[in-house]
């Protein structure tokens, strides 16, 4: 890759932020699995120019996309639905739930606490009750307990 190439630039630290400007500017929805990478590497504090990025790039229809990939793009999906909470990809929330990747399943747990407290998602937990997966159950009951105390 040329050393312009915004991929090549997403990989030092002295460049991601201007590779994830150059990614957003294009508009392509195809680099956000590469932006959710940089950004897991990245760690605590690096991250920010890449989520700005994200977000333009439009985190709910591309989380929507990445899902129909395969484990690693299902995982950058659940991630993007952590770090973008949106009621209009709860049904893909949902299938992580049940995916056969464990990675993919952990990483909807850790999301589905983190989405907006609104009716589509209370229907989503109501529905999660009845999961085959006891994790997901009580999951689920644990946030409607907390919603129902007034902790949500």
């Amino acid at each position: 890759m040329p050393p312009d190439d915004p991929l090549a630039l997403l990989e030092s630290p002295a460049t991601r932020c201007e590779g994830a400007r150059l990614l957003a500017a294009r508009g392509d929805r195809g680099a956000l699995l590469p932006l959710v990478r940089a950004y897991l590497r990245a760690g605590e504090g690096g991250g920010a120019c890449l989520l700005e990025a994200i977000r333009d790039l439009g985190p709910a229809e591309g989380a929507r996309e990445l899902f129909g990939g395969g484990a690693e793009a299902r995982a950058a999906a659940v991630r993007l639905l952590e770090l973008f909470p949106d009621d209009a990809v709860l049904d893909v929330l949902e299938r992580a739930l049940s995916d056969p990747d464990a990675a993919v399943r952990a990483g909807a747990l850790r999301a589905l606490p983190l989405q907006w407290r609104t009716g589509a998602w209370q229907a989503l937990l109501t529905r999660l009750l009845s999961s085959a997966d006891a994790e997901v159950r009580a999951a689920a009951a644990a946030l409607l307990a907390e919603q129902g105390s007034g902790g949500g």
